[in-house]
């Protein structure tokens, strides 16, 4: 990248690297230090034109995220649609997002686009990052 004057990286990270989550204190610390990461490039290589950024999604849609539900839906005696909603109670959206939704902002931090955006963390999430869950749960 710096031999072909710059480019841009972009790191998939999560939601969790924003935020602890219960029984995840490995993941999110590991998310949580790609973000760290990727701001570090920022600073040794910016001036070279190296642009890095990180996306953090929330919940999403996958075949590993179905593996996942489908262990919670037989736990539960429910289905796996049942399981995902389940799974995103106070989230604004209401619903994990599809690959598809992840993919053009990945596209435009990729793009001439985005060229003077870097060191930023963007969540991708429905909404679930900007909510207090202590008082949500206080308030039902």
């Amino acid at each position: 990248m710096i031999e072909a004057g710059g480019g841009s990286i972009i790191n998939i990270s999560s939601a969790g690297g924003l935020r602890c989550v219960l029984r995840a204190s490995a993941y999110c610390s590991s998310k949580a230090g790609l973000i760290v990461l990727t701001r570090h490039v920022q600073v040794y290589y910016g001036r070279q034109g190296i642009r890095s950024n990180v996306v953090g999604p929330g919940s999403v849609r996958t075949e590993m995220s179905d593996i996942n539900m489908d262990r919670i839906a037989e736990a539960r005696n429910l289905d796996r649609e049942r399981a995902y909603r389940l799974s995103v109670p106070d989230q604004p959206l209401g619903r994990p997002a599809m690959p598809i939704e992840i993919a053009p902002l990945c596209a435009c931090l990729a793009s001439d686009e985005s060229s003077f955006m870097t060191g930023a963390v963007l969540t991708i999430d429905g909404g679930s990052t900007m909510l207090d869950a202590g008082m949500t749960a206080m308030i039902r």
